[in-house]
């Protein structure tokens, strides 16, 4: 099954998932699938033990897409600005961005850990992501970070991970100590981060497939192979979202 069947939003980002998490695809159809109304294919052989560990892993898995997305489009749109701030809510609609950005990056380490979990790999996979969700928790649990504006246009500090520094922002630097941080325009500093929770995903989405085969593997276990596949060509699906419409609606 081609992820051509996934949900709307699988299939409207269908090319970029290819191009960035390939594997994202590969996970997909061989744990997952889609039945057209936005429900995993049964799965066949999979002991119920297990069973429940895969409904948490294809919630993690999909949830993962959407942080991606998100932390995707919080960049673009900063970029797209310049980071030129000529007035007070151009300031602040980056401030915006950035908290979209930081909250969807570590977002996206909290579904490794949970897919780490549900295939029992002891955190194996997850602790891989630890130094880029500790960026997330220098900026988002700390004061707003230093910042400044070089003709109109807004620079970030370079943000510190798992090692602190002066000239990195943490969640105990001052702005007194603004002098001795090292500042890049905005879109380069989330680019730089966003590159590499794809770098890294891709390696933990990798190590996640391995497992996955080796529990298929274990049990002789694999999704429905032929599904009767149904999409209502008139609504739009989501995983994980009910539709219900008042009677006035109807």
């Amino acid at each position: 099954m081609k992820l051509e069947f996934g949900d709307d939003i699988e299939i409207s980002h269908l090319q970029w998932i290819r191009e960035k998490l390939p594997t994202y695809e590969e996970i997909w159809s061989t744990f997952i699938g889609h039945n057209g109304k936005g429900q995993p294919l049964s799965i066949i052989n999979l002991p119920e033990s297990e069973r429940e560990n895969r409904e948490k892993f294809y919630q993690a898995h999909y949830t993962l897409l959407h942080c991606f997305l998100q932390a995707r489009d919080a960049v673009k749109r900063v970029d797209d600005m310049q980071a030129y701030v000529p007035e007070p809510n151009a300031y602040m609609a980056i401030q915006r961005e950035l908290d979209t950005f930081l909250v969807n990056i570590g977002r996206a380490r909290d579904m490794f850990k949970m897919m780490d979990s549900t295939l029992k790999l002891k955190g194996t996979v997850s602790k891989e992501f630890q130094d880029l969700y500790q960026k997330r928790c220098s900026v988002l649990h700390s004061t707003i970070p230093s910042q400044k504006i070089e003709d109109g246009i807004l620079h970030l500090p370079d943000i510190a991970g798992n090692e602190k520094s002066d000239s990195l922002w943490h969640n105990e630097s001052r702005w007194s100590g603004a002098a001795n941080l090292n500042y890049r325009v905005a879109p380069e500093v989330l680019f730089e981060i966003f590159e590499s929770l794809l770098s890294q995903a891709q390696g933990g989405l990798s190590s996640l497939l391995n497992q996955i085969k080796n529990l298929l593997s274990q049990y002789g276990a694999y999704i429905e192979q032929d599904p009767e596949f149904t999409r209502d060509s008139n609504s739009t699906t989501f995983s994980g979202v009910a539709y219900c419409y008042s009677s006035s609606l109807k």
